[in-house]
């Protein structure tokens, strides 16, 4: 409380009105600001005063800076070259949560329906079947991108992912090569060579070995006899 306290001081300069809450309902303890837009004294808003111009003058900008500085003065970890990575909507960061993010959930959707489909057109088709929302335009430049339903009905606002965001797997054109392929490795048989084998020949060798055998012990005996 006091960190979103002082945060609020240095920001505001005592100058618009806000209320704190402090949330414990998450595996982490945050503060939610809620913050008056007119300034009390000039009677101007917040945006006017604070959000124009340049985005490293803009108020979030300056909200990081001081959450960056009261971190260090507190021995809290600090995120460093925050710049370099985007961050995750509330959706991306429950799914991450559980150990599986909408993209990887969407992906996984979208290999299931590429092993189902006859081609590109049943592959749209069954993607509006299996909770996957398409748009496909061939001329434009992005033709192709996936949103799941369930994440839509759970954020309204979200947008749809670029199928190039998802990586270059997901293009229109190596959809329409994967459902090629999957076709063809499920019609290919081997051709196998049947040998049979006459279990007659087998009885008749068996037999004729047999014969041998008792006519070397008669001929064996037969010697014997002239010996004597």
């Amino acid at each position: 409380m006091e960190i979103a306290q002082e945060l609020c001081h240095r920001l505001l300069q005592e100058q618009y009105q806000y209320v704190i809450a402090i949330h414990t309902d998450h595996d982490h303890i945050h503060a939610h600001i809620v913050v008056n837009n007119t300034n009390f004294t000039t009677g101007k808003t917040f945006e006017t005063e604070h959000n124009q111009g340049k985005k490293k003058d803009r108020a979030w900008a300056e909200v990081r800076r001081i959450s960056d500085e009261l971190c260090t003065e507190n021995n809290l970890s600090v995120i460093e070259n925050p710049e370099q990575s985007k961050g995750k909507s509330h959706w991306e960061w429950d799914m991450s949560r559980q150990g599986l993010s909408w993209k990887t959930k969407l992906k996984y959707a979208i290999d299931q329906v590429v092993k189902e489909s006859d081609d590109f057109a049943d592959f749209l088709l069954k993607c509006a079947q299996n909770g996957i929302l398409v748009y496909y335009n061939p001329e434009h430049t992005i033709d192709l991108k996936f949103m799941l339903a369930e994440q839509k009905e759970r954020n309204p606002r979200a947008k749809m992912t670029r199928a190039k965001t998802l990586g270059w797997f997901y293009e229109t054109e190596q959809i329409k090569s994967r459902i090629v392929h999957y076709k063809k490795a499920m019609e290919y048989s081997p051709k196998a060579r049947i040998v049979r084998v006459s279990v007659q020949a087998e009885e008749n060798r068996f037999i004729r070995d047999s014969i041998d055998r008792n006519n070397m012990k008669l001929t064996s005996k037969a010697m014997n006899i002239l010996r004597l």
